[in-house]
């Protein structure tokens, strides 16, 4: 019998389900697999949703500064909002985001949104900091007046970010009443990376970061050194073929998260490096919501 590729992806969400079901405690050790034949477009119903963005202001380094926010919201029953970090490559568009792949993922799976561009990306003001601590803030000035500003919008339940983001979206998601962190690609431990990495980009910026704010620098984007406080349920995932940040490094970050009691997931993704196409990117993540309880 053939499978198709929609079958073989239901196929391995279920058992992948299941897996991490079982094995989200907190002393998990175990990785999930996932060798998932992608299909070439995401799998998606287009969902309309009630759309709405503004400008959070803020103070960082004694300077005034606004964050850029917009909200996606479905009239369907949803479990609660998620915090959507913008990537390393792409500014979220107010005119157009809440019909994107991104967008359409977490709505198809009961999600709202509060999607945030990190400073320097969209309308967000201040310079890009690789996911710094003047990202964190400009997140949480956007959660905080966009739940304000927003009635529709339910209560924030979760954060995403991948790459630089998810560095911002695991130090954001240290200091607000969160249940689940999902990061993708993510980057954990900046000082073994400037030794470890063979790739060239992530250490390039690394460099960057030294140069500007010397080794602090380091400290304050490594998520590693410092658990305390994350989200109590802790999803990763992670491309086995990325050069640029080892999985192994997400590996040793699982295990520092299950010593220390959190309800930790890690799907090693085959075949996948730091780039996701968007397609694959949204079955992903797809399959990692439907892990959350």
């Amino acid at each position: 019998m053939k499978v198709t590729k929609a079958a073989l992806f239901d196929i391995l969400l279920v058992s992948s389900f299941l897996i991490t079901q079982a094995g989200c405690v907190g002393n998990a050790k175990e990785s999930t697999t996932l060798g998932i034949e992608y299909a070439s477009t995401p799998q998606l119903a287009q969902i309309s949703a009630v759309t709405n963005s503004g400008l959070a202001k803020y103070t960082f380094g004694g300077q005034k500064h606004e964050s850029e926010w917009l909200t996606c919201v479905s009239d369907r029953k949803v479990r609660g909002a998620f915090v959507l970090v913008n990537p390393d490559d792409l500014a979220f568009d107010a005119n157009k985001f809440c019909e994107g792949w991104l967008a359409q993922t977490f709505l198809n799976e009961g999600f709202a949104i509060l999607a945030v561009n990190r400073p320097g990306f969209g309308n967000s003001t201040g310079q890009k900091d690789f996911g710094g601590e003047q990202s964190v803030e400009a997140i949480h000035a956007a959660m905080r007046v966009s739940q304000n500003e927003v009635n529709e919008l339910p209560a924030l339940k979760g954060i995403w970010g991948c790459q630089w983001g998810a560095v911002a979206a695991a130090f954001a998601g240290k200091k607000d009443t969160l249940d689940y962190l999902v990061i993708g690609n993510g980057i954990f431990d900046l000082e073994s990376l400037q030794e470890s990495s063979t790739g060239k980009l992530v250490r390039q910026d690394i460099e960057t970061i030294v140069n500007v704010e010397g080794e602090d620098g380091v400290e304050v984007r490594s998520i590693a050194w410092d658990v305390e406080g994350l989200p109590k349920y802790v999803f990763l995932y992670h491309g086995r073929d990325n050069e640029e940040v080892s999985y192994r490094t997400a590996e040793s970050f699982r295990d520092n998260l299950a010593t220390a009691e959190y309800k930790v997931n890690l799907r090693v993704l085959d075949q996948i490096d730091y780039q996701l196409k968007d397609s694959v990117h949204s079955q992903i993540i797809q399959v990692t919501l439907r892990a959350i309880p």
